[in-house]
């Protein structure tokens, strides 16, 4: 098998059929950002502390996983809304099928990982050296797995996961898409584009508002900071960027979208240094859409992002994603048992020649022979065939019809 197949063969399956390299080039982006802030995270926690030097500032600097996340969710929403306008089902049926399709693609790889993750720390005992989250707060391994089988570590114990840090993130985004069907049916019943743009426009000025309202609202005086509302605008500007309709851009705009993409890449990776809390929040909203911008342009932002394993390793981001944290860390606390006295820069090196191949390969291989047969449409229809229209429109009732009727 040649290169070209073996991604082909890792290529991400669509329902539609239609695949967009470019959105798997944003998903590229948003867990490259992810595993920097983690790698060097990892990096500074075992080797970093009482270092002072241009590296460390360097790593210090660039340590911001959670910007990553914040692409992740716009790119969730833009997908949504994208595939909700294409749709063409009643809202009842379009609902049964969206739920379904989420149960059945994103919850099965994830229970996969916490069961063995809790398994195998159940069974062995093991305890591993500077992992905050499994050591830290009141609330036991059991009950913060039973948590995260239900996504609710945030909203019941104001606590990260123990068993996997970055769910998180993940709990948010079940939060919205519990929500996401009846907010587009909602924001879609208005007919007039226009005037749903300014409706639009003017939530997410609202969203932004809020959100920086909230910033020095601490995460365990308040259960706020573990639902969607703090994260809001980053999912309604996904939804608003489809609305808008991103399109090719030609000429001197072209290159001025491409620049503008580059440049939103560095601020995204910057902004969690920003001190005004308005500044961060509008930094991060403007970024995300220069983003988008250059990946929808056409110029060569686009190009790059859609070119060769880029889109495979994107498409495989989810993945990545539920694994990488517990192999970076599990080498750096191997790692500093055998060589505690090694300097930041060998340290990174080291990590950067040996755990991060490594974990591309394992993540890899998860989601050729784990994740990806759960995108598989005739396991979605077996997971369907659970469910009965009948009866989906029975629980909605009048509310259901009402959005079938006023969003077809």
């Amino acid at each position: 098998m040649n290169f070209d197949k073996l991604l082909l063969s890792l290529q991400r399956i669509t329902r539609s059929g239609n695949y967009r390299p470019e959105v798997d080039g944003l998903r590229f982006i948003a867990i490259a950002i992810v595993l920097v802030g983690h790698f060097t995270e990892r990096s500074l926690r075992f080797y970093g502390r009482g270092v002072d030097s241009i590296l460390h500032d360097f790593l210090s600097l660039i340590a911001v996983p959670a910007s990553g996340v914040l692409l992740f969710f716009a790119i969730s929403s833009f997908i949504i809304a994208s595939q909700f306008q294409r749709r063409k089902v009643d809202f009842p049926t379009y609902l049964r099928g969206f739920f379904v399709r989420r149960v059945s693609r994103i919850y099965p790889p994830y229970l996969i990982v916490i069961v063995a993750t809790w398994l195998i720390l159940l069974t062995t005992g093991i305890e591993v050296p500077g992992l905050r989250r499994l050591s830290g707060g009141d609330t036991s391994l059991n009950t913060s797995f039973i948590a995260s089988v239900f996504y609710a570590n945030g909203l019941a114990l104001y606590e990260y996961p123990k068993l996997f840090g970055p769910g998180w993130s993940l709990e948010i985004e079940i939060q919205f898409y519990i929500i996401a069907p009846f907010l587009l049916a909602s924001y879609f019943l208005c007919k007039n584009k226009m005037a749903r743009l300014v409706i639009g426009f003017a939530i997410l000025l609202v969203s932004m508002a809020f959100n920086i309202a909230i910033l020095e609202v601490s995460r365990s005086e308040s259960v706020i900071w573990w639902t969607v509302a703090a994260y809001f605008p980053y999912f309604w500007l996904g939804i608003l960027l489809v609305d808008v309709g991103l399109r090719r851009i030609d000429g001197r705009w072209g290159v001025v979208a491409v620049v503008l993409a580059w440049l939103g890449v560095a601020l995204l990776f910057y902004s969690p240094h920003l001190d005004a809390g308005w500044m961060k929040v509008f930094v991060r909203v403007a970024s995300i859409a220069m983003i988008f911008v250059g990946s929808q342009s056409g110029g060569s932002f686009q190009r790059v992002i859609s070119y060769g394993a880029i889109p495979i390793i994107g498409g495989a981001c989810y993945s990545i994603y539920l694994l990488h944290l517990q192999i970076f860390h599990l080498f750096y606390a191997a790692l500093h048992r055998v060589a505690p006295n090694l300097g930041l820069g060998e340290a990174t090196l080291l990590g950067l020649l040996l755990v991060l191949p490594a974990m591309l390969a394992v993540s890899m291989t998860f989601y050729a022979f784990v994740e990806r047969p759960f995108m598989q449409p005739t396991w979605n229809a077996r997971v369907a065939g659970l469910f009965n229209v009948g009866a989906l429109q029975s629980t909605f009732g009048k509310f259901s019809r009402l959005f079938s009727r006023g969003s077809s």
